[in-house]
């Protein structure tokens, strides 16, 4: 999501913000009430669409990583005994064939792993009778042969994952439109009825309308992330908005930094493989400040 969309969706929740705060002022003029659940539905509708936006290529691709690491390492354990075969029978143009290391293997451009891959099953297969001895068996093939299968079909994803991408984007264009249209003919127009009768109210409205560019003004919540064991720094820990959807990971040096979206009060929740959750409660953000919590400590697992 653009900075300016981001800023104009925090003017959006600060307005919901502040009219949800209000129940019983906004239900003395229904008409506005209705307007009021109108945009926090199309709030809602705008945050679950810009998640989608940002998973549907990381995501993706992490899949897609996750399964070629495994390809590979299949290829060159693979690969490591059929060499070890061509050695003892002093066939060089075996050795050759699968002199591939997992490492040189990763380094292999994604659209020609498979047929490398193809030709290590392949010089196996051949050989497969004399290589029972050395723990290679049709099974090991066949499940060699499927990683091989599932690798090429995830290897277009990310391609496929832009055109996705940008069908979001285009969705949250829509949706904004028609948030500002809302704002503009009805909540703004309604809200003058409250300009008597509840003028702190309305003078509040009319200062939570302001678009603030909460990407340069600073409104975020950060910290810093170190383990109980020995007080270092942990990186890439998640750190997540409890409630809607937003994350970042931790640096080298364990330092987070996640934009909430709007002002408000927040719970945050820090999570990582081998630790306990930490979640933070009652983290007070404040439209164009920084909000730190300090030094969060995880406690490793039992």
């Amino acid at each position: 999501m653009e900075r300016k969309t981001e800023a104009k969706l925090n003017m959006y929740r600060a307005v919901a913000n502040h009219c949800n705060a209000n129940p019983a002022i906004i239900a003395t003029v229904p008409a506005f009430q209705t307007a009021v659940t109108a945009l926090n539905a199309n709030i809602s509708t705008i945050l679950s669409t810009a998640q989608m936006e940002v998973q549907v290529i990381s995501g993706i691709t992490a899949d897609k990583s996750a399964l070629k690491e495994s390809l590979a390492q299949q290829a060159a354990d693979i690969a490591a005994i059929v060499f070890a075969f061509a050695s003892s029978t002093n066939n060089n143009t075996l050795k050759e064939q699968v002199k591939f290391s997992f490492r040189e293997i990763l380094r292999i451009k994604d659209d020609l792993i498979a047929p490398t891959c193809l030709n290590i099953h392949d010089a196996a297969n051949s050989n497969l009778a004399a290589l029972a001895n050395y723990g290679i068996t049709a099974a090991t093939l066949t499940a060699f042969n499927n990683a091989i299968t599932n690798y090429s079909a995830a290897v277009p994803s990310p391609r496929n994952a832009v055109s996705l991408r940008a069908a979001y984007k285009k969705d949250i264009t829509n949706l904004m439109k028609q948030t500002d249209k809302l704002i503009k003919e009805q909540l703004d127009k309604l809200s003058v009825q409250f300009k008597t009768a509840n003028t702190e109210f309305y003078n509040a409205y009319k200062s939570n309308r302001v678009i603030i560019d909460a990407g340069a003004a600073g409104t975020q919540i950060k910290g810093k992330v170190v383990s109980a064991a020995d007080n270092k720094a942990l990186k890439d820990v998640k750190v997540e908005i409890v409630g809607n959807g937003l994350s970042d990971l931790s640096s080298n040096t364990g330092r987070f930094m996640i934009k909430p979206g709007a002002a408000g009060n927040y719970s945050i929740r820090l999570s990582k493989t081998g630790f306990q959750d930490n979640t933070i409660a009652n983290v007070v953000v404040q439209t164009g400040q920084p909000s730190d919590v300090g030094t969060v400590v995880l406690t490793p697992a039992a």
